[in-house]
């Protein structure tokens, strides 16, 4: 997509290269793990200013906009709502999409949501701050951290009458 977000190499947060907007044009999957990634509850931030920004910080204000507009548009969820927030404030905060779709009830910035698991967004939120601090690498193999995961394992046999199982090296 011509003057995306990722070619005009906008970063967020000063440090951190958005890896979201690769994934937004990627699988379905992918798709759904970007808007993950953008879906916050911004009724703690709401009252919040957003911080007077220059031309480039508007691009990707601009971009994030985008990118949950077209989540809604393909139909991955019926609304989102994004915030990015760094250590001077607010970044960005808006909505897409419908609280109610029956009723056509737009979603606003300060929808709630239910939230089932918060391992997932709070462990992301601490590795982005590894990745900000130069601790982490998204580059990084996982057996760097957990060496376990260096000859993973899979499962060739099992026999159900007593639980026993064989295993050889995954192939890559």
């Amino acid at each position: 997509m011509p003057g995306s977000v990722e070619q005009r190499g906008i970063r967020l947060g000063g440090q951190v290269e958005s890896r979201i907007f690769a994934a937004a044009e990627g699988s379905h999957v992918q798709r759904r793990v970007a808007l993950a990634s953008l879906l916050l509850t911004a009724v703690a931030t709401v009252a919040a200013p957003v911080r007077t920004v220059d031309s480039q910080a508007h691009a990707l204000q601009d971009a994030l906009q985008q990118v949950l507009a077209a989540a809604v548009d393909r139909q991955d969820t019926p609304g989102a709502v994004g915030l990015v927030v760094d250590k001077n404030g607010v970044l960005f905060v808006g909505a897409a999409g419908k609280s109610d779709v029956a009723k056509g009830t737009p979603l606003g910035i300060d929808a709630i949501f239910g939230i089932k698991s918060m391992t997932k967004p709070v462990t992301s939120v601490a590795a982005m701050m590894l990745v900000e601090q130069g601790k982490l690498s998204l580059e990084d193999p996982v057996s760097k951290y957990l060496p376990s995961f260096d000859q993973p394992q899979v499962v060739t046999k099992f026999n159900e009458a007593d639980g026993t199982y064989e295993t050889r090296l995954a192939g890559r």
